[in-house]
């Protein structure tokens, strides 16, 4: 895991309510909320409200919203990939 892992994860792990965080051997950390229904939710406000946490940890990152979505009875995702950028 390297230091912008730690850092990231660490920070979201205390300021949000994120079903899953993991950190990928490329580099990227991947943060994942399930849902049922959306409620006027979307993977873009997701991912910005992620962003919002990382921008504290003072690296540079960007972030990507994802829409992992499935059909009943799976069970459906927003994820925010987040990527240090150099």
């Amino acid at each position: 895991m390297t230091p912008f892992q730690k850092a990231i994860k660490k920070q979201l792990s205390d300021c949000t309510t994120a079903d899953k965080i993991t950190c990928k051997a490329n580099g990227n950390v991947e943060v994942r909320r399930s849902y049922f229904y959306r409620m006027g939710g979307s993977a873009e406000k997701f991912a910005a409200n992620i962003a919002n946490v990382v921008a504290m940890c003072g690296f540079p990152f960007a972030v990507q919203g994802v829409d992992e979505w499935a059909a009943w009875p799976k069970t459906s995702y927003f994820c925010a990939v987040i990527s240090p950028t150099h």
